[in-house]
Parts: C-alpha cells; sequence; structure tokens
C-alpha cells in the first residue's frame, strides 16, 4: 500500500503523471494513525528512517545501477559517449520491469514498483 504520506498521482485536470513509480519508503505519521514501519536504523536503535528522502535515494541507485549495467554490456566508457542511453531509453527500462503484482497494484501506483536488476 500507498504510505499516508506519499505523493498521490495526477494533475489538477486528473490526469495521471506518465513518469510515476513506487519505492520502499516505509510508514510513519506523527498522530499514530499508521503502524511505523521503518526500513533502516542506526546500529543502536536510537534512530529510523523512512519517507520519500529513502525512496528517492533507492530510484536513484536502481538508476545508477540501469546505466552502469548498460555502460558495461554496451563497452561504453563515459557519459556522452556514442551509445550512451539516453533519458528515455532509461526511463523505458524502468516501466518495462517495474513490478506490478495484481494483489495490490491500481492506477495510483503508476508504472509499478521499481525494481533494481
Amino acid at each position: 500500500r500507498l504510505s499516508c504520506f506519499t505523493n498521490r498521482i495526477g494533475s489538477s485536470a486528473g490526469q495521471l503523471h506518465p513518469l510515476v513509480f513506487v519505492a520502499p519508503g516505509g510508514e510513519h505519521a506523527e498522530d499514530g494513525s499508521v503502524s511505523e514501519e521503518a526500513l533502516a536504523e542506526t546500529p543502536d536503535g536510537s534512530k529510523v528512517f523512512y519517507g520519500t528522502s529513502y525512496a528517492t535515494a533507492y530510484v536513484t541507485g536502481a538508476i545508477a545501477a540501469r546505466i552502469s549495467r548498460f555502460a558495461m554490456t554496451m563497452g561504453i566508457p563515459f557519459r556522452g559517449a556514442p551509445g550512451w542511453p539516453t533519458r528515455d531509453e532509461i526511463l523505458a527500462d524502468l516501466k518495462n520491469s517495474a513490478y506490478r503484482d495484481p494483489s495490490w497494484y491500481t492506477p495510483e501506483h503508476g508504472h509499478g514498483l521499481v525494481q533494481i536488476a
């Protein structure tokens, strides 16, 4: 399910945004209205981590892993070299590999859950 603090997709015109994905972010509500789900914590357990900042790092890592794998597979030495993946190619790869489990997926989840591999 989407976290209570998730920025729901859409626009004022009711259109679905074309570049929405979901990513692990955990759950937290100051008022205790939801069960907390932390994705990481400090070694002593004194601080937990969750939220869109965590999800952003996850997606950034997924994109970096895809670019690296693509560049290594194609033998491309550096960004901007001929054959380097374009923004549209990277987004298409993310869309095609996103996970859409029928037990929870709805259009509100955009393209689905971003996959690292």
